[in-house]
């Protein structure tokens, strides 16, 4: 078999052997690159310089060089491709094997290998089993020795979006999720519009509600107060929340129940409250309370306002508002509010984690088929 001699260690050849049964035939697989050489020398340095090549196709005619990773035995199939030969490399009498840079990515439970190589800047796909999602499409390995990854390959579902990217096919419902900003803590998440752009919801399952009140009071007892027609009150079974910052979406009224007595007067956003009573000022507050009233509750959710979060009062003439009630596990809010036209707002409001509240519902476990 004729032979090619490229360099000399210690007296052990590094040689370029033909392969006689790939004559006028070429092969695509592994391929570390694609060239055009004018002499079989020159494709043969291309193939030197790199760590992961093994051997080599070349067209004496048209000049095609093409690198490869591994040595092809079986010429079955391959493609014509006339005037073209195939060499490999051996060292001594051995076959030359690539460089090998890592080792074969650790096993881990859940994740699934794709084929691949372990040489240097090979690159590996996997796919994760269950309701969990790759952290990333492949690793890689570098010349560390190490791969992109060497532990903890998946993630869980952080958001609707990840539901929806696990299939197609998992419809609007509730759902286990992990929020980062929640540090690991699982919660039940609605995810609405699953067809199209998914948004996520918390489900409340206390009465939660905020109301703007128009009566005019008096002070005597017990009260007697005129209704003026212009109420407004917002019942929410469901809020929107950012799963990003867990921040809360107070004028997403989806999956609320809202009455609206005048078109005049706006609908309060969740955890808010407004009044609009001339007579606020002389009330006695003990006997004839602040029609304007919020109550959060989020018990059942296994999340809590949290206690950072502040409210501000405004009113064209003076307002007043009653101390905020915090219950001492922190699910429940609650005050009264009046003024002369205003209301009673929070700055934002944002959920965090609480130890303290059950988690109610069932929680669908998303449909992931590999990916």
């Amino acid at each position: 078999m004729p032979c090619l001699c490229l360099q000399v260690e210690t007296s052990v050849f590094m040689k370029l052997r033909k392969a006689g049964s790939f004559n006028d035939k070429l092969l695509t697989d592994n391929m570390t690159g694609s060239y055009t050489a004018d002499t079989l020398l020159k494709c043969t340095s291309f193939c030197a310089s790199q760590s992961l090549c093994v051997s080599l196709f070349f067209n004496i005619n048209n000049g095609l060089c093409q690198t490869h990773s591994v040595v092809f035995t079986d010429p079955t199939s391959s493609l014509v491709s006339v005037n073209t030969s195939y060499f490999y490399i051996t060292k001594g009498n051995s076959v030359l094997q690539p460089i090998k840079e890592c080792d074969d990515p650790p096993p881990e439970t859940g994740v699934v290998w794709g084929a691949g190589t372990s040489f240097l800047s090979s690159r590996r796909p996997y796919t994760c089993a269950g309701a969990l999602l790759p952290k990333v499409s492949d690793v890689e390995c570098h010349t560390s020795g190490n791969w992109t990854l060497m532990s903890d390959f998946c993630r869980d579902l952080e958001s609707c979006e990840d539901v929806q990217m696990c299939s197609s096919t998992n419809l609007d419902g509730t759902y286990q999720l992990y929020p980062p900003v929640l540090g690991g803590h699982g919660v039940n998440i609605y995810c609405h519009n699953m067809a199209t752009v998914p948004q996520a919801y918390v489900t409340l399952f206390e009465e939660n509600m905020s109301r703007n009140d128009y009566s005019l009071r008096t002070w005597t007892f017990p009260c007697i107060f005129q209704d003026r027609v212009g109420d407004a009150t917002a019942y929410f079974n469901k809020i929107s929340v950012s799963l990003v910052d867990m921040s809360v979406n107070r004028d997403d009224y989806t999956f609320a129940v809202t009455c609206q007595e005048s078109p005049s007067r706006s609908i309060p956003g969740f955890g808010e409250a407004g009044g609009c009573s001339h007579d606020y000022m002389w009330r006695d507050y003990r006997q004839c309370p602040a029609p304007g009233v919020f109550v959060i509750n989020t018990n059942g959710t296994g999340l809590k306002i949290s206690p950072t979060c502040s409210w501000s009062a405004d009113g064209a003439y003076g307002s007043r508002v009653e101390p905020i009630e915090w219950s001492s596990d922190g699910l429940k809010i609650q005050t009264t509010f009046d003024a002369w036209c205003g209301s009673f707002k929070p700055d934002a409001l944002y959920l965090e984690y609480s130890s303290s509240s059950d988690i109610r519902g069932i929680a669908t476990i998303p449909t992931c088929p590999p990916n």
